[in-house]
């Protein structure tokens, strides 16, 4: 990760086709600052994520990765969770997971 700084971003609400443009446009500001070298999402204040939230996770993910970012989530609360889980996505974003 070297000296590169880390953005904290927090969800407020939930991570649906309604909503996911305005994260997909944090995570991409995020991603493309300059010296990042970790981006970490909140999501404590996220209850819910569909099929679009968890494909820009994807998305913001694949992209993190091939720029030589680490992007992770925190404090993921049980529906989140599950559907983490279940994509396979959970072990690829979380780390030190309190929800």
């Amino acid at each position: 990760m070297g000296g590169g700084r880390t953005v904290h971003l927090a969800v407020s609400g939930d991570i649906d086709m309604d909503t996911v443009d305005g994260l997909a446009a944090l995570l991409r500001e995020a991603l493309a600052g300059e010296d990042v070298a970790e981006v970490v999402l909140d999501l404590a204040g996220a209850g819910f994520c569909d099929a679009t939230g968890i494909r820009e996770l994807a998305t913001a993910y694949s992209r993190a990765s091939a720029s030589g970012i680490r992007l992770r989530v925190t404090n993921v609360r049980p529906l989140v969770r599950r559907s983490l889980v279940i994509t396979g996505l959970y072990g690829l974003l979380v780390t030190g997971d309190r929800g």
